[in-house]
């Protein structure tokens, strides 16, 4: 038997034989009408049992090297976070949810995780991790964890979601975090802004990442938590003039990260920096798209604000409002001619951002 196989050759050899395989649990959803056992110890219970063998496919996750001789081993490279994905996510996005970490535990997952003196979040607005993973250097694709938007893919929710509740400030105090640091471009006077930054004594609002530089520069980092919110790839979406640098966007942030890496290392001091987004893009040159409603042009391209039974959508609840979202590849309407891209629905480019975590000295 092949010991590497693709996800087709996995499909045909389950037609003839039970096996154990190890594969990204994910790639599983691409498989109709198969039995998925989490142990192998499952697989030879049902071997060893006198009942009736399943009447469907059986492969068991994982693989024993006491039962080689009993079970073909495979490994299958199939690699399920990939534009692949939106085959089946729309469909299978409560068993996406189960098997990823998903964005409302991004928070409780730093939490629990630090072990270090200072803290940095760097929330991008607008970062995908398809685009992270095929533009950004391998130092800072290996590792990065794909993170799954529990819920409607706009800046808004998506921020709330990444802080958590109570907000991650709060429960980094209870921590032995003394300081607090937040750094933002929006205007300090926006309703979410206010929600962003809730708890935090030092809050400044910048132009460009410079100013954060220039102000943690000066700063006592030890026992401290910085949070900031840093545009990504957002701002080529809407109302954009000619085509947008998608690899150029993603270049600036690894270049602001590698200068906050760099600035933490000259203080001497043991950190742990996380980069998340709030949601990714589809990307209008990137996909096919298609209108099947006709609503106004400022309406959201790929999700409506109330519940609605339609096909290919999922009803989603937000701050106690409803809203649907729209699976790939639909649109609400037809794009504006400075539309580059769109956000708010359903589908791999915009439902997976990549969580990355990178220790600095300890």
């Amino acid at each position: 038997m092949p010991d590497n196989v693709t996800l087709d050759e996995l499909k045909a050899l389950l037609k003839k034989t039970p096996v154990m395989v190890e594969i990204n649990p994910l790639s599983t959803l691409f498989l109709d009408d198969v039995l998925v056992l989490k142990k192998v110890e499952d697989l030879i219970c049902i071997l060893d049992s006198p009942d009736p063998f399943p009447s469907q496919p059986v492969l068991a996750l994982g693989v024993d090297n006491r039962f080689v001789h009993r079970i073909p081993a495979i490994r299958c490279s199939h690699n399920p976070l990939t534009p692949e994905l939106n085959e089946i996510i729309l469909d299978k996005f409560d068993s996406i949810k189960e098997m990823m970490l998903v964005q409302s535990e991004v928070s409780d997952k730093i939490q629990r995780e630090t072990n270090s003196e200072c803290v940095v979040l760097i929330m991008v607005d607008g970062l995908s991790y398809h685009d992270w993973n095929r533009f950004a250097p391998p130092e800072f694709t290996e590792g990065c964890e794909p993170c799954l938007v529990d819920g409607r893919t706009v800046t808004e929710d998506g921020m709330i979601r990444i802080i958590g509740d109570p907000p991650l400030v709060f429960r980094m105090f209870d921590s032995g975090f003394k300081k607090g640091y937040g750094f933002t471009y929006w205007k300090m006077t926006e309703h979410l802004t206010k929600r962003l930054f809730k708890g935090f004594s030092r809050v400044k609002r910048i132009r460009s990442f410079d100013d954060v530089l220039s102000e943690l520069r000066k700063a006592d980092l030890n026992w401290s938590y910085v949070q900031i919110v840093r545009q990504g790839l957002e701002q080529m979406c809407h109302r954009h003039r000619d085509k947008p640098d998608i690899k150029g966007g993603v270049s600036g942030i690894v270049s602001d990260l590698k200068r906050m890496i760099d600035l933490i290392s000259l203080k001497g001091i043991h950190a742990t920096v996380w980069l998340t987004s709030d949601h990714g893009i589809l990307w209008r040159d990137e996909h096919e798209f298609t209108s099947y409603m006709t609503l106004p042009p400022n309406s959201p391209p790929r999700y409506l604000d109330r519940r609605i039974s339609v096909r290919n959508a999922l009803i989603m609840e937000s701050a106690g409002e409803y809203y649907t979202l729209l699976g790939y590849p639909l649109l609400t309407r037809e794009l504006r001619n400075d539309e580059w891209g769109v956000h708010g629905g359903v589908s791999f480019e915009e439902s997976v951002v990549p969580l990355l975590k990178i220790e600095i000295g300890g």
